[in-house]
């Protein structure tokens, strides 16, 4: 399965970049090890917060920003990284 277009071997060589946002470092350390483990995704930012957050997703453009539902202003937050990073 893939998108239109896209050959499935084409699909499986694509980097997965993510940036990780959560209050705690222990748990950004935690989920960077597991993720990094796994071919094809490449843990490229790790954020504290907010403000650090939409300054990284900016700089790095990663394809998946894992987010702390628990920080403050969750929505807005959300909708600022849209905003500098729309795909």
């Amino acid at each position: 399965m893939g998108f239109p277009g896209q050959a499935e071997d084409e699909l499986r060589d694509q980097e997965i970049r993510v940036v990780l946002v959560d209050r705690h470092a222990m748990v950004r350390e935690g989920l960077s090890l597991i993720l990094t483990r796994e071919p094809g995704i490449t843990v490229v930012g790790s954020a504290g917060d907010s403000r650090e957050a939409v300054l990284m997703t900016a700089d790095l453009q990663p394809n998946v920003v894992i987010l702390d539902a628990d920080l403050p202003d969750t929505l807005g937050l959300i909708a600022r990284l849209s905003a500098v990073a729309p795909t």
